[in-house]
């Protein structure tokens, strides 16, 4: 085999290793660099989109739990103390009840996600022109932000909160399914002292959550103190939106129900008893009538 530097003949009678010294030699190598920076740059981009929309969700989720701009978190706050309540079955049926009906929203994406995101993804296109990042680049990068972004805090997390999702039953799914499901009811049960809900703010995947401290993989004792300031700080809510019931009816609704249906069952006792013929037993008093 010969090998006599850039002029000398191409590689293809050589073996292994020699293939290798020759292909150095020759520049073979050299020319076939940009189909190797493709193959890596575009995974690349691929991942770095993904780690890009679960750090933004991680971040834009503490913040809507924070009340600090109430107009960004009243949506998602009702969702969590009216909807689905640290007290409430978070899965009460097949149909999602969802936070932005009658509101402002694209799909069932609320104000909350889309103006965060539009203020947060323009600057960084400004910034990718300016830098000269390929136009095939940038659209691969923000077409997986908003794709990922769709699915995860819109469908997976929607389908968190429903019966019998197909995702419980697949085998290859249903284990990291069931396991993230599990984290996010812990993150709408779990209240500190200050009445917020710090834990969990991944939907799909923790990593963020473990990497920032706030990862609760098992479910303390409920927090009936912190739920009660939550109600105080959060009283927006209930204030806002004209078409949900008060705290109150919410947290009582099943007390209520029982006062409603003892009252009913007294109220037709006390009817008989008044048409009751004399012997008849009195249902009011319980005592046979003389």
């Amino acid at each position: 085999m010969e090998c006599k530097g850039p002029a000398g003949p191409q590689c293809q009678s050589a073996t292994f290793p020699d293939i290798a010294l020759c292909r150095l030699w020759t520049g073979n190598l050299t020319a076939s660099l940009p189909d190797m920076a493709n193959a890596i740059t575009i995974p690349a981009w691929v991942l770095a989109a993904i780690l890009f929309s679960e750090f933004f969700g991680y971040l834009l989720h503490r913040l809507l739990h924070s009340g600090r701009i109430p107009f960004l978190s009243v949506n998602h706050m009702k969702h969590h103390l009216v909807l689905y309540g640290p007290q409430q079955k978070q899965r009460p049926s097949r149909k999602y009840l969802d936070a932005t009906t009658g509101r402002a929203a694209l799909g069932n994406i609320g104000l909350e996600w889309i103006l965060p995101a539009c203020t947060l993804l323009a600057p960084m296109g400004s910034l990718f022109w300016f830098f000269g990042i390929r136009a095939a680049y940038q659209l691969l990068f923000f077409g997986i932000v908003l794709a990922w972004n769709v699915w995860v805090f819109s469908y997976l997390h929607d389908r968190m909160h429903i019966k019998d999702f197909w995702m419980e039953r697949a085998p290859l799914l249903k284990h990291w399914f069931c396991r993230a499901r599990r984290l996010h009811d812990i993150h709408h049960r779990v209240l500190n002292d200050r009445g917020l809900m710090d834990t969990n703010f991944g939907i799909g995947f923790a990593f963020f959550d473990w990497l920032f401290g706030t990862l609760q993989p098992v479910q303390p004792p409920f927090n009936h103190a912190g739920f009660e300031v939550a109600k105080q700080k959060f009283a927006f809510v209930s204030r806002r939106h004209d078409d949900v019931r008060p705290w109150e009816q919410i947290l009582n609704s099943k007390e209520n129900q029982r006062e409603e249906n003892r009252s009913s069952v007294e109220s037709l006792a006390g009817r008989h008893c008044k048409s009751a013929d004399t012997g008849a037993t009195d249902l009011c008093s319980g005592k046979a009538r003389t």
